[in-house]
């Protein structure tokens, strides 16, 4: 049995990386893998994501987040290592992965993934703060790159931000695409009909649909912006599904901006993947999920042969 620990800074939230990992987990073959979770945080994690794990036998491991102790956090995290032993190790959590992949490596773990699922990392103060959050942030890019063995990426643009132009060129990177379940997504005349209702939009009229967590990086602003300008050529309707953190401010910024209704689905039954499958004009791609072996000189020939990688 290969032993997979997948690293990930918070609770399990219904976001995209949270997605990612999930899918990975509940299609790796069981009888050759298991998976567990270290989150970087001590907020207790009772979501569904977390019993759904729990449940088919994956273990979830916290530790105390290093806002709180920096100098804890990092102890903790040689703890852990010294006391859990893993094949793999898969971080999902852009630069600030860096540490749990030393830590990683001091204890012996032979194959360490770093995983790029965003094309920037945003700080969330201004000014001198901010600025000085920005440098440590290139500091902890330069450590995950020296201290990781393999590079995943969701896009080019993705991992040339956290990686560099010399490791995506080279044959320890892969670009993968974050895999869905056709099925769940495809286009249903019968969930189109229900999603209107709940709605209330009429069965002619033009919907423009965004599923997404409600942070930075999916760019819900931008999305309303630009329906600000479309409603000036045609008659339509904007629906955002999801949840988050910026919620409140994207209903407020729309409120002002034709017919648009920001995060209804989401608290409903179904959820985004109802809206998806309800919304006539979509594209998604999946793709296999790759399998881990156990030896770095095998995962070398993963990513360079399984994948045709350069």
């Amino acid at each position: 049995m290969i032993r997979i620990l997948f690293v990930f800074g918070n609770v399990l939230k219904k976001g995209g990386t949270e997605k990612v990992m999930l899918n990975i987990f509940d299609h790796i073959d069981r009888s050759r893998f298991s998976i567990d979770f270290l989150l970087l945080t001590d907020e207790p994690d009772n979501s569904d994501a977390a019993t759904h794990i729990r449940e088919n036998g994956g273990q979830i491991y916290q530790i105390i987040r290093r806002g709180k102790d920096h100098k804890e956090h990092l102890r903790q995290l040689d703890e852990f290592f010294r006391e859990h032993t893993y094949d793999i190790v898969h971080t999902h959590m852009d630069a600030i992965g860096d540490e749990a992949l030393i830590a990683a490596r001091r204890a012996g773990v032979s194959v360490r993934v770093a995983h790029s699922h965003s094309t920037r990392q945003r700080s969330k103060t201004g000014g001198v703060k901010g600025f000085l959050h920005g440098l440590y942030l290139k500091l902890e890019r330069e450590r995950l790159r020296k201290n990781a063995t393999h590079f995943v990426a969701c896009s080019q643009q993705a991992g040339q931000w956290l990686f560099g132009e010399t490791i995506c060129a080279g044959r320890r990177y892969l670009e993968l695409k974050n895999a869905i379940e056709l099925e769940r997504y495809s286009y249903s005349e019968e969930k189109r009909a229900q999603v209107r209702e709940l709605l209330g939009i009429q069965p002619d009229q033009t919907v423009i649909g965004h599923a997404g967590v409600f942070r930075r990086q999916k760019n819900q602003e931008f999305v309303i912006r630009v329906f600000a300008e479309l409603i000036k050529e045609i008659d339509a309707v904007l629906v955002l599904a999801g949840s988050g953190e910026l919620l409140p401010e994207m209903q407020e910024l729309a409120k002002n901006v034709g017919d648009s209704r920001a995060g209804e689905i989401s608290r409903r039954s179904g959820g985004c993947t109802r809206a998806v499958a309800g919304h006539g004009s979509h594209s998604m791609k999946a793709l296999e999920l790759p399998f881990w072996r156990l030896r770095r000189q095998d995962a070398d020939a993963l990513f360079q042969n399984r994948f045709h990688m350069r």
